[in-house]
């Protein structure tokens, strides 16, 4: 009874407001590599840990890369928020992977309450295809309970890692159906390495050409900063009327929200 509950209100609020909708599933990198510290004075502690195999020294202070990534989410969210048309268009979904898989958040209108939304980082493994079939299957599912309620928008698909897939099969086997819906203009799919040890080879998988963005933790503010611009963008128009890939949103002057080819660069 209480799933059938749930469902209903998903309906309802569908139902409530009928504006056209952007969906965007950010699939997000919590193993405990996204502790390492990045910027800021740290002091160190008497005593050790391991990280990822290795043993190294406990500190305090500084910003880590998470710490990077939590506040480019907010940002995210907030300019979404700021935007009377992206507010009521865009659903976020986040989805993170270590050793597991979580669904940290599912689809649903965009409220004030995430504006305080922090991802924490938990075990060693970085378990990205997995992580990326659940995300495509909650995809899936939202685009099912759009149908014959409200129009959508080319949902969204964003991966972020800062390290080594440990189930490169699981990537290789969801990557054929997301190249392909990334084809057929189904999809729009960021995969996003921010160090230059981030794996390419499992995020080219999820690339339509292969490639993935590079870029360093730092930029990741800016980054959602460029997406939030091409969403509200895109919420200002007809569903169906305007198709992006990212090799559009490459070109200059493509989308006038932002210049896009700058994470053309390498990973600092």
């Amino acid at each position: 009874m209480a799933s059938s509950n749930k469902l209903r209100d998903r309906y309802e609020r569908l139902l409530i407001n009928p504006t056209p909708r952007v969906p965007i599933c950010l699939v997000l990198d919590a193993s405990s590599s996204m502790n390492i510290i990045v910027e800021g004075e740290v002091k160190e502690l008497d005593h050790t840990f391991e990280l990822e195999g290795c043993k190294v020294r406990a500190v305090e202070g500084g910003i880590t890369r998470m710490n990077k990534l939590n506040e480019g989410v907010t940002n995210l969210v907030k300019d979404l928020l700021a935007s009377a048309e992206a507010k009521d268009s865009g659903e976020l979904c986040i989805v993170s992977f270590a050793d597991d898989v979580k669904i940290e958040l599912d689809f649903g209108p965009l409220d004030d309450s995430l504006k305080n939304f922090t991802l924490e980082t938990r075990g060693d493994r970085t378990c990205i295809g997995k992580a990326v079939q659940i995300a495509m299957g909650l995809l899936q599912r939202r685009k099912q309970e759009y149908t014959g309620r409200v129009s959508y928008y080319q949902p969204w698909l964003i991966i972020i890692t800062d390290g080594q897939a440990h189930d490169l099969d699981e990537c290789r086997e969801i990557g054929r159906r997301i190249r392909e819906d990334v084809s057929n203009k189904k999809l729009v799919c960021i995969p996003v390495g921010i160090t230059a040890d981030a794996d390419q080879t499992a995020l080219g998988f999820f690339a339509e050409n292969g490639v993935p963005l590079k870029l360093g933790v730092d930029r990741l503010k800016e980054f959602f900063r460029l997406v939030s611009q091409t969403v509200v963008q895109v919420s200002n128009s007809l569903p169906g009327t305007v198709n992006i890939n990212v090799e559009d949103l490459m070109k200059p002057g493509k989308f006038p929200a932002g210049d896009w080819n700058k994470f053309q660069n390498p990973a600092n």
